[in-house]
């Protein structure tokens, strides 16, 4: 498969594009043939080495993403080939900027119909952001209010989402958020 990778830490300069290893769905994993991935804040501090040195090189970045189903593992009954998804990979876990990634069928979430790959993989790290960032960490509950400042980046606009209406699955919410921008709760 075809990849963007980097072989050392550096700058843009480092990244670079060719052939890496397929990826092998392991007991309770799935491939997913990649159609989109984001590109997130976070990628140029793993690449400049920011956060520490990678465990090894060549180093495949990317976190959220969104394709195909293209490989089952063994004890995997959901998702099935050729159902679309999209992820966020666990913590420790990057390789969404290739053709192909190997990660947990749990957290695999089915794409709706209605929103394109792009969309989805761009809104896949914020949504998880703002759903942990309201329902763990603020532990907001039914009926609660928040305003969420300077509500028109992807985080504030997610959150709002999120918690109004009804979420990508479909499922209603019923919490209120007020926010400085028109509609807001």
């Amino acid at each position: 498969m075809k990849a963007a990778y980097f072989d050392r830490h550096g700058g843009p300069d480092v990244l670079k594009y060719g052939d890496a290893p397929d990826p092998a769905a392991g007991p309770g994993e799935i491939v997913v043939d990649i159609h989109a991935a984001s590109v997130n804040g976070a990628d140029w501090k793993v690449r400049g080495g920011k956060f520490g040195a990678v465990a090894e090189f060549p180093y495949i970045l990317g976190r959220d993403f969104s394709g195909i189903v293209g490989v089952v593992g063994e004890n995997v009954t959901d998702p099935r080939v050729g159902d679309a998804v999209f992820a966020v990979c666990d913590v420790g876990q990057e390789g969404a900027y290739a053709e192909k990634i190997a990660i947990k069928a749990a957290i695999a979430a089915r794409k709706p119909d209605t929103i394109s790959h792009v969309d989805i993989a761009a809104l896949a790290l914020i949504g998880l952001t703002a759903l942990v960032s309201v329902e763990d960490t603020l532990e907001l509950r039914s009926g609660e209010t928040i305003l969420i400042q300077g509500g028109a980046g992807g985080w504030a606009l997610e959150t709002r989402h999120g918690t109004s209406g009804k979420d990508h699955s479909g499922r209603r919410r019923d919490r209120s958020v007020a926010g400085g921008f028109p509609g807001a709760g």
